[in-house]
């Protein structure tokens, strides 16, 4: 089993996730060898050998290639997982652990949890019993070719949770 974790290239660390996924590591649910996109981290990793940056030919067949996709809510690494024909495992980061500015992730990933198009965990207590219980063998890894006319339905979904512009 290939399993790909990317946190985006946002300029603040995504500690939560990672310290989740080198225990995940640990305890045997995702193998060894799994590939982490660490981004800007201080994390010290006891159980994976992670990389800081992929280019993106580097990350797009990282993702083609995997079984289980792992990443944080950003719109391009679940965008590009839906294009690569995998339904990744999404855990969002928050504006209350200092992981983005904003809440935008949560509220994406809850719009595509609620089309069926993400498997979403909250914290990492959801995901690690995802992981643990082997929930997302149970959902079909692979889905039809990324959809043309999703893209005027997420910019619909990105509108609504895009706060108001104030003039």
């Amino acid at each position: 089993m290939k399993v790909m974790v990317t946190v985006g290239l946002e300029a603040k660390p995504y500690d939560r996730l990672l310290r989740a996924v080198d225990e995940a590591v640990g305890k045997g649910w995702i193998p060894s060898d799994t590939l982490v996109q660490k981004g800007h981290t201080s994390f010290l990793f006891r159980y994976c050998k992670p990389v800081p940056f992929l280019s993106f030919d580097e990350l797009r067949d990282a993702i083609r290639q995997a079984d289980l996709v792992i990443a944080h809510g950003g719109v391009g690494s679940v965008l590009l997982a839906l294009e690569m024909g995998k339904i990744p495992l999404v855990i969002p980061r928050r504006a209350d652990f200092g992981e983005h500015v904003d809440n935008h992730q949560i509220e994406f990933v809850k719009k595509m949890e609620e089309e069926g198009r993400v498997m979403a965990a909250y914290d990492t207590k959801e995901f690690k019993r995802v992981l643990e219980s082997r929930e997302w063998l149970h959902r079909s890894m692979e889905m039809d070719r990324y959809e043309p006319e999703i893209t005027g339905r997420l910019r619909a979904i990105l509108q609504n949770c895009a706060p108001e512009r104030k003039n």
